[in-house]
């Protein structure tokens, strides 16, 4: 299926994330390669229908595609763990929200992104304080009956210290408590939207969020004004802070960069719907309705992979069709169902589709097996081929040969030697039997779906 190249830069396997002594210096500016971390957050990060969405990875990809940079998104499970993993050497740029913007030996703090205030959540049917809307210096005598309840805040952030602060300047008594390790805010907003808690606190722009997606809480009242969010930097991470807070200086307040921020903090019926959908649909941690399906035709490939390659092939769509003839979720010709023994009637059935796909998809797989022995290589060839097909990879292996390059190598090589074939001088080689190919949209190919394996890897 056609479409322009997403993201520059080459595939590497994402693991899940491990702790380890890693304090040498990095260079992701000079490597292009920008390794961020994360937790699970449908506000900051997530895969909806298909596709990476969030706060800040739009931020983050804007400033990696303004910088020419790979961005990576390894999601760590433990919150309370980021920094650790920060601090470590496993990224170079964690996004922290409310951390305490606190500097040590090996991490840094940006410039704010943006300014937010903290929120007080409460349910709708509280019987203690009705809901209204109030600033952080207005006064509030409902207020006091806090004194003496609990308000529940995450762990390791500055929420405690805001709190203690609003606390003495309003001469309140209500009790702090630090959330469990395992709790993200999301889960403290719908605790107590279900009554399990009474009072948690939030960045105001989390809590309009979670307002669009619970419907039982009250985030009107605000208990601290201009709070800034920034993101945390390894020290180790050479130039990525000076880097970062240049291109916030430039960017902050442009066309691009206020579209996104406003798209999450400034929520209009048609935003309050979408942040809905990116809440349940990160829940659920699916990338699409065919999950299941997928893994059970995986049959030796990761089903991630798959849905990365169904995703490019038609958007999860069972209905597409290309100008081609190619039908269905993996976008499969009729002519090529029916050679593997199929019904080509059947391919608008999902499970029809994918069991044909994954026919043709292993038919190359054992092909190029027999020619590269090097596992990640041959998944590169095999995508290119299930696009453009066999012979037109092999051309280009060929020549590649000729040329002096790696003819066993994907990246730099094989698929240079792909891009070349739309030029006479290449597609009328004697070495060429498959003659002139758009070797730009098998290239673009293959990137885009490793591309988007990369962030299935965290589901």
């Amino acid at each position: 299926m056609k479409e322009k190249r997403i993201q520059t830069g080459s595939y590497q396997k994402i693991e899940k994330q491990k702790v380890e002594n890693k304090f040498s210096k990095r260079f992701p500016l000079q490597t292009k390669k920008l390794v961020v971390l994360c937790t699970d957050s449908p506000y900051d990060y997530a895969i909806v229908k298909g596709t990476p969405v969030g706060l800040a990875y739009e931020l983050l990809h804007l400033f990696a595609q303004d910088n020419g940079l790979d961005l990576q998104v390894k999601t760590v499970a433990n919150r309370n763990q980021l920094l650790d993993n920060l601090k470590m050497g496993n990224g170079d740029i964690a996004v922290t929200s409310l951390y305490s913007a606190s500097q040590s030996d090996q991490i840094r703090y940006t410039l704010p992104l943006l300014t937010t205030n903290i929120r007080l959540i409460e349910r709708t049917n509280s019987e203690h304080i009705q809901m209204s809307s109030y600033t952080a210096d207005s006064s509030r005598t409902d207020l006091q009956v806090l004194n003496g309840k609990k308000i529940i805040v995450l762990k390791k952030t500055s929420l405690k210290d805001s709190l203690k602060v609003y606390k003495r300047k309003h001469h309140l008594n209500f009790i702090i408590e630090e959330a469990a390790d395992s709790l993200t805010q999301e889960d403290l907003i719908e605790m107590v939207a279900s009554g399990k808690i009474d009072y948690t606190a939030a960045e105001g722009n989390v809590a309009e969020a979670m307002g669009a997606y619970q419907k039982k809480i009250n985030t009107h009242t605000q208990l601290m004004d201009s709070f800034p969010v920034t993101w945390a930097v390894n020290v180790q991470a050479v130039g990525v802070l000076e880097a970062v807070n240049k291109w916030i200086v430039k960017r902050k307040g442009s066309l691009a960069y206020n579209m996104i921020v406003n798209k999450y903090t400034q929520l209009s019926k048609r935003e309050k719907k979408a942040i809905q959908t990116q809440f349940v649909q990160a829940k659920t941690r699916t990338i699409s309705h065919y999950d299941e399906l997928l893994k059970s035709y995986a049959n030796g490939w990761d089903w991630r992979l798959l849905a990365a390659l169904v995703y490019q092939e038609s958007k999860f769509d069972p209905k597409a069709r290309s100008q081609a003839g190619a039908i269905g979720l993996m976008q499969v010709l009729p002519a090529t169902a029916k050679w593997l023994g199929n019904k080509p009637a059947g391919l608008q059935s999902p499970q029809d589709n994918i069991h044909a796909g994954m026919q043709y998809l292993q038919w190359l797989k054992a092909k190029w097996e027999q020619i590269i022995a090097d596992e990640d290589e041959v998944i590169k060839f095999t995508l290119a081929s299930y696009n453009v097909g066999f012979g037109h990879v092999q051309d280009a292996r060929l020549l590649a040969k000729k040329y002096h390059l790696n003819p066993l190598k994907w990246e730099g090589n094989v698929e240079k030697m792909l891009l070349a074939k739309s030029k006479a001088k290449f597609y009328q080689d004697p070495a060429v039997k498959y003659g002139y190919c758009r070797g730009k949209e098998p290239v673009n190919y293959v990137q885009n779906i490793l591309y988007y394996y990369q962030h299935y890897q965290n589901i």
